[in-house]
């Protein structure tokens, strides 16, 4: 029974501060209902997926500006100065950088009330920008190998500007789907 105390207890934690009255009062209706203690377990369990999933709903309605435009802002620019720590520093910072942008797609997933074509574009021009960028990577590193050298680029790593305009292309057109998206939800 602790171990639905302690799950219960971090679903309200989790659940936005303006939901949280409504949640607790209807999860605690919930789990004193519960008689046998796998009732009171899957209770438990269910609370916490909601509250996971309205705390990534608030997280994308916040990167999209829907809990003003100052939060937007500074997410955004957070977002962006992890990319440039993650490209100076390497290792960890790549890392957390990997974890905060899965964060956030998962976020502007849940933001709106995206179609099925826009899930899939929610989630192929990551994707298609991931390996724009890796390309991207590796055409500037064989360009410094062969600097060094002093032997010729290969002819597949003279297409870097065109990995470039891939990558921008695509973090667009994931905006643009995450914006869609959002402006489907009900209001």
């Amino acid at each position: 029974m602790a171990d639905n105390d302690r799950r219960f207890r971090n679903a309200i934690r989790i659940t936005p501060k303006d939901e949280r009255p409504r949640y607790a009062e209807e999860w605690t209706h919930d789990l004193q209902e519960a008689t046998v203690a796998d009732n009171a377990s899957d209770v438990a369990r269910g609370a916490l997926g909601v509250a996971l999933r309205r705390r990534a709903r608030w997280a994308g309605h916040a990167l999209l500006g829907g809990r003003g435009i100052g939060l937007a802002v500074l997410l955004w620019l957070g977002i962006i100065g992890l990319m440039i720590i993650a490209f100076l520093g390497g290792g960890l910072f790549e890392l957390s950088l990997l974890v905060i942008l899965v964060l956030a797609l998962v976020a502007l997933t849940f933001a709106g009330l995206p179609s099925r074509l826009t899930y899939v574009f929610l989630f192929a021009f990551p994707i298609i920008g991931l390996a724009a960028a890796a390309y991207c990577w590796w055409v500037l590193g064989v360009q410094i190998d062969a600097a060094d050298t002093g032997a010729s680029v290969p002819p597949a790593a003279t297409h870097g500007g065109l990995g470039l305009i891939v990558l921008a292309a695509s973090g667009l057109g994931f905006v643009v789907a995450a914006v869609i998206g959002y402006a489907r939800r009900p209001n």
